[in-house]
C-alpha cells in the first residue's frame, strides 16, 4: 500500500513539474490571493503574516481573508498521512505544521515511517560503501 502512495505521490509530483507555478509575487498582483493561501499551506510552509503579504503587493482586509481560507485549504491537503510518509521518505523534516489538527499523530507516524525507510537506505548505501572499500581496497 505504501509503495501505491509513493508511486502516486510522485507521480503527482512529476506531473506538476511540468507545469509552470506562478511566483508569490505575481499571484499577489494579479490578485489571486486565495491561490497564493493554497499554494503556501499545500506546500506545508508557515502561513503569511499581514505584513508579509503586503510585502508582496498591496493588502486589504478581504485579501487578506481570502488568503487565509486558500491556506487552510491548502494546510489540509499537506497534513495527510500520505504527505507525512513522503516527507519523511525523502529525509526532510516536520516543522508542526499539522499541528493544528486532530490527526496530527498519524502524520507523525507517517513521517517517522517514511523517515526509518529513508534511514535504512542510507544504511545500507553506507555498508556497501564500507564492504567494498574495507574488501577491494578502493572507491567505487
Amino acid at each position: 500500500m505504501k509503495q501505491f502512495t509513493l508511486a502516486l505521490a510522485l507521480s503527482t509530483l512529476a506531473m506538476a513539474g511540468c507545469s509552470t507555478t506562478p511566483s508569490p509575487q505575481q499571484l499577489a498582483s494579479e490578485g489571486n490571493w486565495e491561490q497564493l493561501g493554497q499554494m503556501d499551506g499545500s506546500k506545508g510552509l508557515t502561513e503569511r503574516s499581514n505584513s508579509e503579504l503586503s510585502e508582496l503587493h498591496k493588502l486589504d482586509s478581504q485579501n487578506f481573508d481570502l488568503y487565509k481560507q486558500g491556506y487552510a485549504t491548502g494546510i489540509a491537503e499537506f497534513c495527510t498521512p500520505e504527505t507525512g510518509y513522503f516527507l519523511g521518505l525523502s529525509g526532510l523534516s516536520y516543522g508542526g505544521q499539522c499541528a493544528r489538527f486532530d490527526h496530527e499523530n498519524e502524520y507523525i507516524q507517517s513521517w517517522e515511517d517514511g523517515l526509518f525507510e529513508y534511514d535504512n537506505a542510507r544504511w545500507d548505501q553506507e555498508i556497501q560503501y564500507y564492504d567494498y572499500e574495507t574488501f577491494y581496497g578502493g572507491v567505487q
